[in-house]
């Protein structure tokens, strides 16, 4: 839910789609399907030569949230896992994202769905280790605000 595909037909000269709202285009060989509820969406080829052609797809739509954490990260300027980020997929309104030390003390702190944390505390890079993270996030599916605890370690 909240996702969109991209749907592609071949063989033809001209391409009409079913007139639905989620697509992009209705008129072309490709375009977008943006469904919010499961929809089988049907293609109308027509060939150089006046042949019909028909094909349908069906777009499913899976009305699940989720949030998860990777289990390490390397800020070590690379380019690769330098910054500490949660993986979303589907709908949900982040509350707070939060990394602690192993004594509790706070070191990085957002409500910015799109900030990330870069392994430094104070502008000092952090040390190697264990640290605990909080997310807070508001789950529209379910309704709810969902609380994510858990562990990240730091590798340099």
């Amino acid at each position: 839910l909240g996702e969109s595909v991209p749907l592609t037909a071949n063989g033809g000269l001209t391409y009409i789609w079913t007139s639905d709202p989620s697509l992009s285009d209705t008129i072309g060989a490709t375009t977008t399907a943006t469904p919010t509820i499961t929809t089988v969406y049907t293609v109308t080829a027509t060939s150089a030569a006046g042949c019909i052609y028909q094909g349908t797809t069906t777009v499913e739509v899976k009305n699940t949230s989720w949030l998860t954490m990777p289990s390490a990260f390397t800020p070590n300027g690379d380019g690769l896992n330098d910054l500490l980020q949660y993986i979303v997929r589907g709908n949900f309104t982040l509350g707070s994202f939060s990394i602690y030390n192993r004594w509790g003390e706070l070191l990085f702190e957002t409500t910015d769905m799109n900030a990330r944390w870069n392994g430094t505390y104070k502008g000092t890079d952090a040390e190697v280790g264990v640290y605990i993270y909080t997310i807070s996030f508001y789950n529209p599916v379910l309704a709810k605000t969902i609380l994510l605890q858990g562990n990240i370690t730091l590798v340099r």
